[in-house]
């Protein structure tokens, strides 16, 4: 059985929110104690809930059981939102602006060593998941880590670039459809495609696979990888995502490797305009990672983020030491760098300083800079045209 809704203490809050699209409501806790006593003991819908999946658009009657409609999840004493789980470092493309670098070779995790990330996730008060790689469909037990993380009302969210929709796993999407399923797109044709992935065939595959997520009425993201190569065809990219009616998002600003690479850097767009358009650095909300969220990387060491761990833990440990952890390691990644101390823009800044370490680790601090510098510019020229 999947319910409709997961119902949850999220960063201090609880919320209702729709286990596959953007539907939710913040209630009070008086709310959520009645929500979750109706549900342990497994009662019928009542007045005040019907009232409440009204708000929602969501209609519900008095013939049915509450655990039929909503999964309310038991609070734990822990304060994180959201995780990342990156399951494999495997890929089945060779994409130029990868990240990950040269894949490690960690320890190999058991499926029983996946499963208790999962419930490390769940204890530790997440909400949202997202489950990403590498490629997450490659790895040989996605499809029951998926169903368990999905069976304990974690909001799934897959980042995948599309290719490997097989039999089995186009069955669980269908069953049990995530949160949001979030494709990488490299190119609006075969030849822009293909420059970035080095392999044969894999345009046909991503749009293959958006055809049949449309379908499916599955919650679609594209995130538009801009670089050297698909420049050029940035409307095209923005067109296809609009007549499939899927969001998406377009990154420009390519990254060393964790590894300490500039490789990626050599493709990226050169243009002024082509970074992509962020908001104002006068909102920009001091990073929390490691305080309300966290990442596991494939061999199961835990760190505040993807892009911060040369600071970890291992997973075997007991669960408030981690926690204790990464409260440590957050204050000390996400200090300024010392080099930015003099800087004029440094209170201003959004570029986040473990990203901004992986430039100086590559020797490229200066390309950082610019980012900043760019995105800088973009703010201003904004601003100009709010104030015409």
């Amino acid at each position: 059985m999947m319910q409709s809704f997961v119902c949850s203490k999220f960063l201090g809050k609880y919320l209702i929110a729709s286990r596959f699209d953007k539907r939710g409501l913040v209630i009070s806790q008086n709310i959520f104690s009645q929500l979750l006593l109706l549900a342990q003991n497994n009662s019928y819908i009542t007045e005040s809930v019907i009232e409440l999946f009204g708000k929602l658009g969501f209609e519900v009657t008095k013939t049915q059981k509450i655990n039929d409609i909503v999964l309310v999840k038991q609070p734990w004493p822990y304060s994180f939102g959201r995780a990342s789980y990156e399951i494999t470092e495997k890929c089945n493309y060779r994409c130029q602006h990868c990240y990950l670098g040269n894949k490690s070779a960690g320890k190999k995790l058991t499926l029983s060593d996946k499963k208790k990330i999962i419930e490390l996730v769940h204890k530790s008060g997440c909400l949202w998941l997202q489950l990403t790689g590498g490629e997450p469909f490659l790895d040989k037990d996605f499809i029951e880590i998926y169903s368990l993380a999905h069976s304990l009302g974690l909001l799934v969210t897959i980042s995948s670039n599309g290719s490997l929709l097989s039999p089995e796993i186009k069955e669980v999407l269908k069953n049990y459809p995530p949160y949001r399923l979030t494709i990488s797109m490299y190119g609006a044709s075969n030849t822009s495609y293909e420059a970035l992935t080095q392999i044969t065939g894999s345009y046909h595959d991503f749009t293959s696979a958006l055809k049949w997520l449309e379908n499916q009425r599955i919650r679609v993201r594209l995130n538009i990888i801009q670089t050297k190569y698909n420049a050029h065809e940035i409307e095209e990219m923005k067109k296809i995502a609009r007549e499939f009616g899927f969001e998406h998002i377009i990154y420009s600003s390519l990254i060393p490797t964790l590894d300490g690479k500039d490789s990626p850097l050599s493709i990226s767009c050169q243009d002024e305009d082509c970074n992509e358009k962020k908001e104002s650095s006068v909102n920009y909300i001091p990073c929390q990672a490691g305080i309300n969220s966290f990442h596991i990387d494939s061999s199961g060491q835990v760190s505040i983020c993807k892009m911060a761990r040369q600071l970890n833990c291992d997973l075997s440990l007991d669960h408030d030491i981690i926690v204790e952890r990464l409260k440590i390691f957050s204050s000390q990644l996400l200090e300024s760098p010392s080099i930015c101390s003099d800087c004029q823009h440094r209170k201003s800044c959004s570029i986040c300083p473990p990203v901004f370490r992986l430039y100086s680790q590559c020797g490229n601090i200066s390309a950082a800079c610019k980012i900043r510098q760019k995105k800088e510019r973009r703010s201003d020229h904004e601003a100009k045209k709010l104030i015409i």
